[in-house]
């Protein structure tokens, strides 16, 4: 909402985290745990993992299937991510600072999602 106030946001995207430098593979390891869900055990070679995912991704388009498989390249690439959230444009054009910790952003996060009907999801 703060961008939609400011002409100088206009055509321009933003980012925002508390500002806690963090990885992916770290939101979803925070994720498991306030969920209350055991951490991977297991890592596979990401080359195998992608294959795999293409393979899939080639049966559901053989089959017609109007979803997108579960595991998908894109979804491969964006996993194996090392990138960190940078949010120094927000805080620069918009003044923007986090007033909510992550651990605290995730755990109501998920408390909001459970309020959700799974039938309003958007089916891929």
């Amino acid at each position: 909402m703060l961008a939609a106030t400011r002409p100088e946001a206009a055509d321009e995207a933003f980012m925002a985290c508390d500002g806690e430098a963090i990885t992916f593979e770290e939101a979803c390891k925070r994720i498991a745990g306030a969920i209350g869900s055991p951490l991977p055990s297991l890592h596979l070679p990401f080359d195998l993992v992608r294959g795999v995912a293409g393979v899939m991704e080639a049966l559901y388009r053989v089959d017609g299937s109007k979803t997108r498989p579960l595991l998908t390249r894109q979804a491969v690439d964006l996993l194996a991510l090392r990138a960190l959230v940078d949010i120094s444009k927000a805080r620069k054009t918009l003044g923007w600072q986090s007033l909510v910790p992550q651990d605290e952003g995730i755990s109501r996060a998920l408390e909001w999602l459970v309020t959700v009907d799974p039938a309003h999801w958007k089916a891929k």
